[in-house]
């Protein structure tokens, strides 16, 4: 027991270092399992290692760190460290303490709302308080706050309330670019709504003048001009004044957001902003917007192309990079955009989008390691959807590691139970284990959402390798419409055809695969197969005949058209394929049955009874059809002691067989033995198969031969109750 623990212990430890980049999850299952093994020691290096990989994708004061500090104090504190302990909760509330600082500056907001409400009513003092706070709050330094102090010195530092914190007298209030730029923006709105609609487009013109940060692109798509007549009148305004009056500098550009609002032509739209630019090549906003309209088109060079020129005006500009990079993905330049996106990283470290694309970049050049540590980046900086995790279940299954694939397909399922790609993947890794059930329900899943070839004929493959025929038949044939060439999908489907009795269909499978390859035999046999089993001999015959071509003694194949050749009652012919069977050395009780029929139908009654007393001696399990058709024979020979002989047999097994009693009975009358004629004729009658009109006329017929005449005439009146015409027995 000790040495599989040992052993146990050495395979975690080579797991965790030879694979340095394993997953901050894996790495905190290995630190679990030595935390429960009770070695703290290798525990506390693990989440080292993992305290270590968060802080070089978050930073030092992230509080994505806090948990992985509070194991540390933990396992320190089992380990009476109290020191260490101490120290890691000391790191941890340092971090929440600092996140505590930064959402302050949520204030803001609240402020801007309460000196708008103060602008209301033009109070300006209180205006003033309230932008000394602002500024305050935007350019806030922590040795800049009142501070409360515990006895300990431990607790961090706390900011502690004093109404008279901030000393206004010592601030100049300002009224920021942003302030002027929003006013005139409102302005107009109220321009727009009591109709002045030139007054309207001056205070915009004004607004867009100005150099406000909050001015940006989408304040100006997310603005409301208003409803859709006051949208349309403000436009035929601004064409009206733009013809005379050169001052509004931004006619064009409000028309670009305006034909945007009323969902106009894309061309026009670019159009007008492409003019702006021309006359306000500093402006970042219109390159935005237009690398956005291009983005949405598909249309990504065109896009990089705008993205790009927002950068060169300004190169932190996050959403110029950062598309710039996307639009570069788009267009096949991985290596660029991984540079591209990896420089918008200095920008916004936490951008869970930017991640992604890197990650995605490097999928595509087969860089698995490195995909699986962006897209989980990704997904710690909260860029959770089921494209990342599918994405992520996809690098991890090249990179072989089908357990994490599986878990990150399912995951993605999770937040979106109809992503069918990842339940087609998730299908494939079941599949590859072998477990068809779990795989063959994941597929069915996947084409309720999504429809490609290679679903198709994974999932109909599956479903054919598991003999689940008829369902196998749609997603083949699906399968087939887009790749009619393909022989083994064909092939599947053929078999399903025939085991569905679906020959028709067989039939026009095979001739496809015959078109394909003419020369492979099994595809005729098919065919001919399929002929016979719906009643259509002479086309059967046909094409066993071509078949025979590839082997001019295939017994089995000359045997089929002996047998068809009876059924078409072309005995000659049946004679000469079933001769030339058995002449290459096929001799059972089969072929010559066949060839007894053959005989008979050519009345060579002599050879057709050799033929099938033969059969007798071949029969395993004695036929009683083989004593019926030599009975028959003998009777056609006349030899009708024989033929009784026959017959009887046969009545050992169908003992009320009412042909077979009238046909002993027949024999009997022909050697004038009419009593024993008329106990089988009667015999015969309980069945209710029987030809009762033939069994009493025949029976009349033998009381007559013996003079009964009386028990004659009350037979043949029984065939005019059954045919008043029947003029056999009137006569």
């Amino acid at each position: 027991m000790k040495y599989t623990y040992i052993i146990f212990i050495f395979l975690i430890n080579s797991l965790l270092y030879s694979n340095y980049s394993k997953t901050i999850f894996e790495q905190n299952e290995i630190a679990k399992i030595y935390y429960e093994a009770g070695l703290y020691e290798d525990a506390i290096n693990v989440q080292k290692n993992i305290l270590e990989s968060k802080m070089k994708i978050f930073g030092d004061n992230h509080k994505e760190l806090i948990n992985t500090l509070y194991e540390l104090s933990n396992i320190y504190l089992l380990l009476s460290d109290i020191e260490s302990s101490e120290e890691y909760l000391k790191q941890a509330l340092n971090i929440q303490y600092n996140d505590f600082l930064k959402k302050q500056t949520d204030y803001i907001n609240t402020f801007d709302k309460i000196k708008n409400l103060y602008s209301v009513i033009d109070d300006s003092t209180k205006i003033k308080e309230i932008d000394s706070l602002i500024t305050i709050l935007s350019v806030m330094e922590t040795d800049s706050l009142i501070y409360q102090l515990d006895s300990l010195n431990y607790f961090p530092k706390i900011i502690h309330y004093q109404k008279n914190i901030i000393d206004s007298s010592n601030l100049v209030s300002s009224y920021s670019n942003n302030d002027k730029a929003m006013d005139y923006f409102n302005q107009g709105l109220s321009y727009i709504n009591t109709g002045l609609y030139s007054e309207a487009l001056q205070s915009f013109n004004d607004g867009l003048s100005i150099n406000a940060d909050a001015m940006d692109k989408e304040y100006l798509l997310n603005f409301n001009f208003g409803d859709t007549t006051s949208i349309k009148q403000f436009v035929q305004t601004i064409n009206e004044i733009s013809e005379y009056d050169s001052t509004v500098t931004a006619n064009n550009f409000l028309l670009g957001l305006l034909n945007i609002k009323l969902s106009k032509n894309i061309s026009s739209i670019k159009n007008l902003l492409n003019l702006y630019s021309v006359k306000n090549p500093k402006d970042i906003r219109p390159y935005l917007i237009l690398g956005e309209l291009y983005f949405n088109e598909k249309n990504y060079f065109d896009a990089l192309t705008y993205f790009y020129r927002a950068t060169l005006i300004d190169s932190k500009q996050i959403e110029g990079q950062l598309f710039s990079g996307i639009s570069m993905f788009y267009l096949g330049d991985y290596l660029n955009v991984i540079e591209k996106l990896k420089y918008t990283l200095t920008i916004d470290k936490y951008n869970g989008l930017a991640k992604y694309y890197i990650g995605l970049s490097y999928l595509n050049i087969n860089n698995y390691k490195q995909t699986i540590q962006y897209l989980t980046e990704a997904l710690l900086s909260n860029y959770d959807n089921d494209e990342v995790y599918y994405t992520l279940g996809i690098a991890y299954k090249k990179n072989n590691q089908k357990m994490q694939a599986m878990e990150s397909f399912k995951q993605a399922i999770t937040i979106n139970p109809e992503n069918g790609f990842a339940h087609f993947e998730l299908g494939q890794i079941y599949e590859s284990i072998l477990k068809d059930e779990l795989a063959l329900e994941e597929y069915k899943k996947a084409k309720k959402y999504i429809n490609n070839d290679i679903l198709n004929i994974k999932y109909g493959t599956l479903l054919f390798q598991n003999k689940s025929f008829k369902k196998a038949m749609a997603p083949l044939r699906e399968y087939i419409i887009h790749n009619p060439f393909n022989d083994s999908i064909l092939t599947y489907l053929g078999e399903i055809f025939i085991y569905e009795k679906r020959f028709p269909e067989a039939i026009d499978t095979y001739n496809r695969l015959i078109d394909l390859n003419p020369y492979y035999a099994d595809y005729y046999n098919k065919i001919a197969e399929s002929y016979y089993n719906l009643g259509n001999f002479k086309d059967a015959k046909e094409y066993y005949k071509q078949l025979l071509e590839f082997n001019p003694e295939d017994t089995e194949i000359l045997l089929n058209l002996g047998d068809i050749s009876n059924k078409l009652f072309e005995f000659q012919s049946s004679e000469k394929f079933l001769l030339e069977a058995i002449s290459c050395g096929l001799v059972n009780e089969k072929i010559l049955f066949e060839l007894g029929i053959a005989y008979g139908g050519q009345k060579k009654y002599l050879q057709s009874a050799q033929a099938f007393k033969d059969a007798i001696v071949y029969s395993e399990e004695k036929n009683p059809i083989l004593y019926f058709q030599l009975g028959v024979v003998y009777q056609e020979l006349s030899l009708d002691d024989l033929a009784i002989q026959e017959f009887e047999k046969f009545l050992e097994y169908e003992s009320n067989d009412a042909m077979v009693n009238s046909l002993i009975a027949s024999s009997y009358q022909n050697l004038s033995k009419f009593q024993e004629a008329i106990n089988y004729y009667q015999k015969g009658l309980k069945n209710k198969n029987a030809n009762s009109l033939n069994n009493n006329f025949q029976i009349g017929k033998c009381y007559a031969s013996l003079n009964q005449n009386n028990n004659a005439a009350k037979y043949f009146k029984k065939t005019l109750k059954i045919n008043p015409d029947f003029a056999k027995s009137r006569f």
